[in-house]
């Protein structure tokens, strides 16, 4: 297994960024958008990298400057290619605020769904105690 890259504070701090399209312990994956800025950004003002991504609401510490240098790279050789800019292949991973979400709201169902059999089960046995009682005057 691969050691992780990113902690789980630092996962939730980079999906909170509305230019992360997909981002886990191993992986960050960006929007197109965020792409386009970048590339923008940089023939605009000649910032540095590590400024661009500052001004792009990311910690320029928490992605290392190795990593942005790769990032960028494969940013201007996607941006040279045929195809152009483009959104990473495959289905993004749902951020983890969503999959925290999903779980709480899964959860809140499945209480609903056992109080609601309970309800069930007492409105059975009701009815069969009335059956049993037959019809009164």
């Amino acid at each position: 297994m691969k050691k992780p890259v990113y902690t789980k504070e630092q996962v939730a701090i980079l999906a909170s960024n509305p230019y992360t399209r997909d981002v886990n312990e191993h992986r960050l994956s960006f929007t197109v958008e965020f792409k386009q800025y970048i590339l923008e950004e940089r023939e605009r003002t000649g910032k540095t990298w590590k400024e661009i991504f500052r001004s792009a609401g990311y910690d320029p510490e928490i992605i290392g400057r190795t990593r942005m240098d790769a990032i960028v790279g494969a940013v201007r050789k996607q941006a040279a290619s045929p195809q152009g800019l483009r959104a990473p292949s495959g289905r993004p991973q749902k951020k983890a605020s969503e999959k925290e979400h999903l779980r709480t709201s899964v959860r809140e169902l499945r209480e609903e769904v056992e109080i609601l059999n309970q309800k069930i089960e007492f409105l059975k046995k009701t009815l069969a105690i009335y059956q049993k009682q037959g019809p009164q005057k």
